[in-house]
């Protein structure tokens, strides 16, 4: 039974696309192993697959993946230019005219007839992301070579798991790492949320953080704006430079504001380490006893891993990923630098502040 649901596309980085000719007969490329010559597979696998040319893309697309019954997405980059066909009990995955790798689901797809060269462990926590270098011998007895990733992750006691092959020469070093590396984990929802914080529109809003809150110059904006559309809804700001989470929760004075309900809603930042995500729970009690709306909001400099792991931890805490939105846009190919001051933190500035 198939249990991925959904596949959505949802951003294209925008760049050129750079590819390296595909070979038109990959056995002459390689060199023709048959199965008469096995037997000197530990000297020819070793170096062989290294001499080939593999295809380089500068331009990619992320697709989420989900499971039937679970809370949570599998987002990966796959070059623009690839495209997945769905079949009865799989997912295959196309360049041009050409199929060139596989989906599935809850398998490491390891046929025992293919053998290991490599293996490279990655991800970020609580996803597991996995890279082989795989060989085989085809119908003709030709060597052949294949990337396969498996990614996986916990919920509910169950392990899901999700494994992709690729021929070898339809990705080099930097689309196995975007692969292997670029992988995250997202709750689903993370995108049904942000309807339900239309409530507090005409509410007081408290927003903590440090030096980028000052520097995007966020809660002026935000007041702008509320003004400009006649709306009663007010921002007070609490920037402190290298402010954490764990910082503010030593602030009397502001813990007793939230847990006298003076604001409606407290926006926080400051995520960086996992003493941070802990106390958090400090704060989440504080604001659930008050019935004051919590909601993380990740400055440009916050952890992935721990905004990732938040989901998991504090699933019914609403999180406005800043950072996340950033990172979209520089990788859609606007420049660093014109969302960021040119300092050594490389802070946001106020065009980051209207993302």
């Amino acid at each position: 039974m198939k249990k991925i649901l959904t596949i959505v596309l949802l951003f294209i980085f925008v760049s050129s696309l750079v590819s390296c000719s595909l070979f038109s007969n990959f056995t002459n490329e390689k060199g023709n192993t048959n199965t008469d010559n096995k037997q000197n597979d530990s000297v020819k696998v070793e170096y062989l697959y290294k001499e080939l040319e593999c295809r380089s893309f500068d331009e990619y697309n992320e697709y989420r993946f989900s499971f039937r019954n679970s809370n949570y997405f599998i987002t990966l980059l796959f070059p623009v230019v690839w495209y997945i066909s769905e079949e009865e009990s799989s997912f295959d995955i196309y360049y041009g005219v050409n199929k060139i790798g596989c989906i599935r689901v809850d398998s490491d797809y390891a046929e025992n007839d293919w053998k290991i060269i490599e293996k490279h462990e990655g991800g970020n926590a609580p996803l597991k992301s996995t890279s082989y270098i795989e060989y085989n011998y085809d119908e003709n007895g030709d060597l052949i070579y294949r990337h396969r990733f498996v990614y996986s992750f916990t919920e509910n006691s169950s392990e899901l798991k999700l494994s992709i092959s690729i021929n070898y020469i339809e990705a080099d070093s930097f689309t196995v790492f975007k692969l292997r590396e670029g992988a995250k984990i997202t709750s689903k929802e993370y995108y049904t949320r942000y309807n339900d914080l239309k409530q507090f529109r005409d509410s007081k809003i408290l927003m903590l953080g440090n030096s980028f809150i000052s520097s995007s110059q966020i809660g002026d904006i935000l007041n702008e704006l509320f003004s400009i559309n006649n709306k009663s809804s007010s921002v007070t700001t609490v920037s402190i430079s290298y402010a954490t989470v764990s910082k503010y929760l030593e602030n009397e004075e502001i813990t007793n504001e939230i847990s006298s309900r003076k604001y409606a809603v407290v926006f926080i930042c400051g995520l960086y380490s996992e003493a941070d995500l802990t106390n958090l729970n400090k704060l989440i009690k504080t604001c659930n006893d008050s019935d004051t709306k919590l909601v993380i909001f990740p400055a440009h400099n916050e952890k992935d891993f721990l905004i990732e792991d938040l989901s998991f931890r504090y699933p019914d805490v609403y999180c406005l990923n800043w950072k996340n939105e950033l990172d979209m846009i520089i990788s859609s190919g606007v420049s660093k630098q014109d969302l960021c001051i040119n300092d050594s933190y490389s802070q946001s500035n106020s065009i980051a502040g209207f993302v």
